[in-house]
């Protein structure tokens, strides 16, 4: 009985440690992203560029430049070249 208990209560000690070890990862790395985008050394992702406008008048939300649809309406940015027909 004793035995089993303290057995549970070491699995839920590594547990919790794993968590706080992938936590401190995360946060470390976050942090270094963070003073590397400050720094200029690393972009935001998302392609470079101007922002693409959305063409619908009652939006007009400004996207990521690799984006294909508006992140508000979802309205097409740009007309995919597979969907062109060739004349």
């Amino acid at each position: 009985m004793i035995a089993s208990f303290v057995l549970h209560v070491l699995f839920l000690v590594a547990l919790l440690i794993v968590a706080w070890v992938l936590f401190l990862g995360w946060l470390v790395w976050a942090v270094l992203r963070g003073i590397l985008r400050l720094l200029g050394l690393i972009g935001r992702g998302g392609g470079s560029g101007p922002p693409n406008r959305c063409p619908r008048f009652r939006c007009g939300a400004s996207n990521p430049p690799a984006a294909n649809f508006c992140r508000r309406c979802g309205t097409p940015l740009r007309v995919s070249s597979r969907w062109r027909v060739a004349a």
